[in-house]
């Protein structure tokens, strides 16, 4: 299927109000959505299986979509919702399913032209990601080629207040640094234990100890985040991973009450 205007329009709407997209120039969202090839799916057929690896993220054409996590429903996406980008960002696995309620159609780009656009962004902010990496503890012991590594491959989200940035309980494969804002850290049954601000971090537990997120992470006002995924560590890091890690733990135990 050819894009029409109306399409799109549709296509760059979905872009400009996804967290990650809305970072993007008008250059970057043209170029993903001259990108985009047109999917078709029956109704009961499925789009992502939660624990796979991701080929693919979509925008939706026209239908209605059930996403599951643990074979249980969490949400139902229609028109004009993007998804899927977050696996591709961070080479993991798909963290709920998705299949097609009725019939229905997805604008999709492939991981490798998704992941083109990525890189395009990461130029255009590497010095000002590089510079707030200096301010990053954890990072300290690593060597200036070292941070220009991580700084490529870091990967800028914005959140709106209120949102869940990450939620107690789910499977953790991402760390996460503040760069602009607040956000507070809530554990159920207990409600908020502590508030975080520019420059500090969360998701080192899961990736430390391979655990479900132990609390849920809620933005407090706008809340610009970097983050980069358990595998491009590995792939940054290699051997040195271990550094990055040991880091977090020399950290966390001087900030313990005695």
């Amino acid at each position: 299927k050819d894009k029409v205007d109306s399409d799109k329009t549709l296509i760059r709407a979905a872009l400009k109000g996804n967290l990650v997209c809305s970072n993007f120039n008008s250059a970057e969202i043209d170029a993903l959505a001259g990108a985009m090839q047109f999917f078709v799916f029956a109704q009961g057929e499925s789009v992502v299986q939660q624990g796979k690896m991701g080929s693919h993220f979509f925008i939706i054409h026209s239908g209605q979509f059930e996403v599951t996590v643990n074979d249980k429903v969490v949400n139902v996406m229609k028109k004009g919702l993007a998804f899927g980008e977050i696996a591709l960002i961070h080479n993991s696995p798909r963290s709920a399913s998705v299949r097609a309620l009725v019939d229905g159609a997805l604008w999709g780009v492939t991981r490798a032209a998704f992941r083109n656009v990525l890189k395009q962004l990461s130029s255009r902010n590497f010095n000002e990601n590089r510079q707030f990496l200096e301010g990053v503890k954890i990072f300290e012991l690593l060597t200036d080629a070292q941070k220009n590594i991580i700084t490529n491959n870091l990967v800028v989200e914005s959140f709106a207040d209120g949102h869940n940035i990450v939620k107690e309980g789910e499977k953790g494969d991402v760390l996460y640094f503040i760069k602009q804002g607040k956000a507070k850290v809530c554990i159920s049954g207990r409600g908020v234990v502590r508030k975080l601000g520019k420059g500090e971090y969360f998701g080192e537990r899961a990736l430390l100890y391979d655990e479900p997120r132990s609390a849920s992470i809620i933005s407090v006002g706008t809340t610009e985040c970097v983050s980069i995924g358990r595998d491009n560590i590995h792939k940054v890091l290699g051997d040195l991973e271990h550094l990055l890690f040991r880091n977090v733990m020399i950290i966390a135990l001087q900030c313990a009450p005695c």
